[in-house]
């Protein structure tokens, strides 16, 4: 039996992915309600679409993306990059509106009203960012004035990488010289174990644990002093370290510790508040910031 040589032509790459399409992923994919289909070829790079039920579903999109990639690059190794250029904003269920869960695996493009370069400063629309970090526009300013949100961005040869990691979500693009944005898969956040590495978060999570009941809160100053920090900018360190246990109490559900360190005024940080907020344990209608920290407190001591 004769082999046929692959067209390298777009066209010819265009009809052979949605062939495997058509014949290993959809017939599965149709029982979701939905499709996925190739738009189109530009050098290689196949740009899908995905329709029906399966559009914006975080779960099924998860899913069928890994799946998808991994039958595309199978049976057609030629293929250069695939972008996801569906709208997940839309659809039966909006992907970036449901419950947090994990990011596009798929590259996709960013609408070039929505990022962009400013006197030399990347600038994201918030609107478009928020529901991408599971957050609403104002959570997400609050986050970013509170250090609860951070940004950076760095060089990554002819493109500038953004990865804006929140305290649901992580968000990455790849921004060419001329504004032409792509989501990218964001870089993985440190594990527990490399978190665990990092001594200071670990020695005051023993030393707050350690402490008996009646004497909490302690001040940033008490601990830094217990640590053995005493230059200038010790509270600093000891204020980092604390949201580093803040971020590992989040991820494994538990009540915060850092509600066991105040400042002089007799209460946290303004980060300790914000970030608070920004994992859903904020304030009660009608509680003071008083009353807020002593509801978590105490729910760090009976956890």
């Amino acid at each position: 039996m004769d082999i046929a040589q692959p067209d390298d032509s777009d066209a010819a790459l265009l009809a052979r992915v949605n062939e495997v399409l058509d014949r290993k992923a959809n017939p599965s994919i149709a029982k979701h309600r939905g499709a996925v289909n190739a738009e189109s070829v530009e050098d290689g790079i196949v740009f899908l679409r995905m329709s029906g039920g399966c559009q914006g579903c975080a779960s099924a999109a998860m899913t069928l993306r890994h799946g998808v990639e991994e039958i595309l690059r199978k049976d057609i190794p030629e293929i250069r990059d695939i972008v996801d250029v569906t709208d997940h904003a839309t659809g039966e269920n909006p992907f970036y509106t449901g419950t947090p869960g994990a990011v596009p695996s798929f590259t996709r493009l960013i609408p070039a009203e929505r990022i962009g370069w400013e006197d030399g400063q990347l600038a994201i629309d918030p609107e478009y960012l928020a529901p991408c970090l599971g957050l609403t526009p104002e959570q997400l300013q609050d986050g970013l004035a509170g250090g609860v949100v951070t940004i950076e961005t760095k060089p990554s040869g002819s493109r500038t990488r953004v990865v804006v990691r929140g305290p649901l979500r992580s968000w990455a693009a790849d921004v060419l010289p001329d504004g032409t944005a792509r989501e990218v898969p964001p870089p993985r956040p440190p594990s527990a174990a490399e978190q665990a590495q990092n001594t200071l978060p670990r020695r005051i999570r023993e030393h707050l644990e350690a402490q008996p009941a009646a004497q909490l809160p302690v001040t940033y100053g008490q601990i830094a002093r217990a640590m053995g920090l005493y230059a200038p900018g010790s509270r600093r360190k000891v204020i980092a370290a604390l949201e580093t246990t803040m971020h590992e109490d989040a991820a494994a559900n538990r009540p915060f510790i850092a509600a066991r360190a105040v400042s002089r005024r007799k209460l946290p940080h303004k980060r300790f508040f914000a970030f608070a907020a920004a994992t859903g344990r904020g304030a009660q209608a009608g509680e003071s910031q008083a009353d807020w920290h002593q509801r978590l407190l105490a729910a760090s001591l009976s956890g």
